[in-house]
């Protein structure tokens, strides 16, 4: 795909996204989950960053998704995601 994309080198928090994603996966894939909230705290849990994903799953396309096409959309994702910072705002203090 000709992207460069981080991930995290800690082996725990690598297994907790694998988990969290690979537990989520059937539901996104029966149109049941519309958004993912991804939160990041400090050593004082308190939350510093929050990103929020809305899903939509095209249940017409069943298994016929071309794989250029959701590479192009992935590819697409990746792109628009470091450009996101700019558009949030900071989060209330005490939430």
């Amino acid at each position: 795909m000709n992207l460069v994309v981080h991930t995290a080198r800690h082996p725990e928090l690598r297994d907790y996204i694998h988990s969290a994603v690979s537990g989520l996966h059937p539901f996104i894939q029966k149109g049941l989950v519309e958004r993912v909230a991804v939160i990041f705290f400090n050593s004082d849990s308190i939350p510093v960053g929050r990103f929020m994903f809305k899903l939509t799953v095209n249940q017409s396309y069943g298994s016929r998704v071309e794989e250029a096409d959701l590479e192009f959309s992935l590819r697409s994702f990746f792109i628009k995601l470091p450009f996101s910072e700019s558009l949030t705002r900071v989060l209330p203090r005490g939430k």
